[in-house]
């Protein structure tokens, strides 16, 4: 993914150039602008260390399961770069909607449970610095900030010996996290430039698994588990310069 994005922006730079963009100006990067954006996110979830309070000896220590699966993801930034020189320094918020996650089968670890749990995340918001250099009409860049999410982890079809004994509510919380990223943005006009970028963010969050309604509470236990989800997003986004 990350050479396609390199292949990618390097002959973007070059289609920049070819075209004789005069966007290169002194102080053409400054100004807002607000764009669209869509990608190819691939996600890595992972559950680590089950609890559970009634009974602290049958709780799964360590990795509980890791797994990748890719979704889409879609949606607007809004945000403002001021340039100095060759350097272009900037404040950025996004917001997508996404299907990032995935399902298997778990707790095999935990007794004689089996059950379906997944963790998906159907949207995303970032505000995130930036700092590049110009080469030409091309930008190139890095940026750094927080993320925030939704993030629904459930687990359903539980099993024990092959009894169905029911499901858990799912857990849903909105966490806190990370994000890096690079990129190259090249302007074929004054007002419009064009960009592929590559997003990594990271997001944890503390799940309560509650038993859901007609469960089995002799197998289906309230437990705490830790989730985390990394994700790796390619990007192509427009942008339309509004002030200067």
């Amino acid at each position: 993914m990350k050479k396609a994005l390199l292949v990618a922006t390097v002959s973007m730079v070059a289609l920049g150039t070819a075209f004789g963009s005069t966007a290169a100006s002194a102080g053409n990067w400054t100004g807002f602008y607000v764009g669209v954006n869509a990608g190819v996110p691939q996600s890595t979830t992972g559950w680590d260390n089950i609890v559970v309070p009634s009974d602290p000896g049958a709780g799964v220590p360590g990795k509980v399961f890791s797994i990748s699966g890719t979704g889409f993801a879609g949606g607007a930034q809004v945000g403002y770069n001021m340039q100095d020189g060759i350097w272009v320094y900037g404040l950025e918020a996004g917001f997508d909607a996404t299907d990032e996650g995935s399902s298997t089968g778990c707790l095999g670890g935990f007794g004689d449970y089996h059950a379906t749990c997944s963790t998906r995340t159907s949207w995303k918001g970032e505000i995130a610095a930036r700092v590049g250099g110009t080469v030409g009409p091309a930008l190139l860049y890095v940026k750094g900030g927080g993320a925030f999410g939704d993030m629904h982890t459930k687990a359903l079809g539980v099993e024990s010996d092959l009894t169905v004994a029911g499901s858990y509510l799912p857990s849903t919380s909105t966490p806190f996290g990370y994000l890096f990223g690079f990129g190259a943005e090249v302007a074929f006009t004054d007002c419009v430039s064009a960009a592929l970028e590559y997003d990594y963010t990271s997001l944890s969050t503390h799940a309560t698994m509650l038993p859901a309604p007609g469960a089995n509470l002799g197998i289906v236990e309230p437990f705490d588990v830790h989730v985390t989800q990394n994700t790796g997003t390619v990007m192509a986004r427009l942008n339309f310069k509004i002030g200067g």
